[in-house]
């Protein structure tokens, strides 16, 4: 497997007598990661030999740089050193060689993995090598020498003493290093006050420079991140340090809100009337996206739809319903909007009306699987696809009968469900194949042609008109 051009590093800067041997473990860190990221790509087996071959690597590479491995060194009380404790090179130790290739594998975070003298996240590592302006981390401390180097110390030596310290550092010094301290948790692994509880005791509005400075910072990571970005304490206190200063709450800033569960009504109320009111709504539905889990932000929708009562937030639950947690708070909560503001009834209206009719399907039958035995032809093809959909893998019905499997998760027989559906004509239409309490697949009859899917208890499926008739059906069984 190839790196693709838009991750891998360029290495034309470093000596050619290192390139080959990191080229080939930036190769196989590329094929672990791969195989990582889709299920059951490669048997157990196979992934342990494919991290060891690139550990080797590594290996090899670093120490032809002269930068040796950690190996697990025990403590004398039990237990092993961890990295939090290990020394980190000054950078002002590294030879012109090692800071070259370094700077070349800045971003390429997996490679270090805890086991070599060099900055663990790739924040610290630009700063440690002076590629970015130092932060609090690592500006210089009392002995002349950058703060992450004392800090590391401190928490080696007492976490509990660090503890103490940090807690009696005047607001305006201790914001920032916990902002920066939750950036380097893979280097200097401490207990040391969340984020949150500054948000809720410690900002002061003369944080507000710093406040600007962390959210232009904020702002360009999530401008470059392919992936979403869901609660985190860190975006939270620099929106609320914003806040708190008094600093206009210009629209390129607005990303940064974020509305949580662990907050108070009043301090998500005032990050919320912060925003210009033209732009509220869509400021406080893209911050409901931002929440993980549909459930949480059904939740906070009730919550917040006696004082916000915008239809956005009305519609994201009336669409998201069956997801939530405690759906009759989430219909009453409607009820009571749609009855106070006018504006909300008649989205809520609109949006029935838009909803197309579900196609007229009726269950006509259901069956475990031991009771299907022994299975038809077609049913066996059908099951065997079934599994495969489930969890990527090739398993024929025998196995899958006997609950024997490659996967990672075995699928239970005794979970296995066969139901048909017949159509609006009375004719078989659909066989629905279940496993597992949440998820199964639609086949049309007879076939083993895909025509939606169970996920996680919701029916998954691009023809509107069949998946609204699929979950009636269900739900009538």
């Amino acid at each position: 497997m190839t790196v693709s051009a838009a991750t891998a590093p360029d290495l034309s800067t470093i000596p050619t007598e290192f390139r080959a041997a990191f080229e080939q473990a930036i190769a196989l860190r590329a094929v672990v990661t791969e195989a990582e990221r889709v299920p059951n790509s490669m048997a157990e087996a196979a992934l342990w030999a494919a991290r060891a071959a690139a550990d080797r690597a590594t290996r090899l590479a670093m120490a032809a740089l002269g930068l040796p491995h950690f190996e697990p060194t025990a403590k004398a009380e039990g237990g092993f050193v961890l990295y939090s404790e290990r020394p980190v090179l000054p950078a002002e130790a590294l030879t012109d060689t090692q800071r070259q290739v370094l700077i070349a594998l800045v971003d390429q975070t997996e490679l270090f993995a805890d086991n070599y003298p060099v900055p663990m996240t790739a924040r610290c590592r630009r700063q440690w090598l002076g590629l970015v302006p130092p932060g609090p981390l690592w500006q210089a401390g009392p002995d002349g020498a950058p703060r992450y180097f004392d800090l590391r110390r401190r928490v080696a030596a007492d976490k509990r003493a660090f503890q103490t310290w940090l807690a009696a550092l005047p607001v305006a010094e201790k914001v920032p290093l916990l902002y920066e301290l939750d950036l380097a948790r893979r280097d200097i692994r401490a207990e040391y006050e969340s984020p949150i509880g500054a948000v809720l005791r410690w900002l002061t509005p003369d944080l507000g420079p710093w406040a600007l400075a962390a959210a232009e910072r904020e702002l360009a990571v999530l401008g470059q991140s392919k992936s979403p970005t869901y609660e985190n304490p860190r975006i939270q206190l620099v929106f609320a340090a914003l806040v708190a200063a008094g600093v206009p709450i210009e629209p390129r800033f607005e990303p940064l809100l974020r509305i949580d569960r662990p907050f108070p009504t009043s301090l998500n109320d005032a990050w919320i009337a912060a925003i210009a009111e033209p732009r509220r709504e869509a400021a406080v539905m893209a911050a409901l996206k931002a929440v993980r889990f549909v459930s949480e932000a059904l939740w906070l929708v009730t919550d917040l739809l006696p004082r916000w009562p915008f239809a956005e937030l009305a519609l994201y639950a009336e669409a998201n319903i069956k997801e939530g947690r405690e759906p009759k708070a989430v219909r009453q909560a409607l009820k009571d909007a749609a009855a106070a503001h006018s504006h909300i009834k008649k989205a809520l209206a609109d949006w029935k009306k838009s909803q197309p009719k579900p196609l007229k399907l009726k269950v006509i039958s259901t069956a475990k699987l031991a009771d299907l035995l022994p299975l038809s032809a077609e049913q066996a093809a059908q099951l065997e696809a079934a599994g495969r959909e489930y969890n990527g893998v090739v398993c024929s019905a025998a196995d899958l009968i006997a609950g024997r499997s490659a996967a990672d998760e075995v699928i239970l027989p005794d979970t296995i469900e066969y139901t048909r559906l017949e159509g609006p004509r009375g004719k078989p239409a659909i066989d629905l194949w279940a496993m597992m309490a949440d998820s199964g697949t639609f086949f049309a009859a007879g076939t083993t042609a895909v025509v939606a899917r169970i996920c996680q208890f919701d029916v998954d499926c691009d023809d509107a008109v069949l998946g609204a008739g699929l979950q009636l059906a269900l739900r009538r069984g």
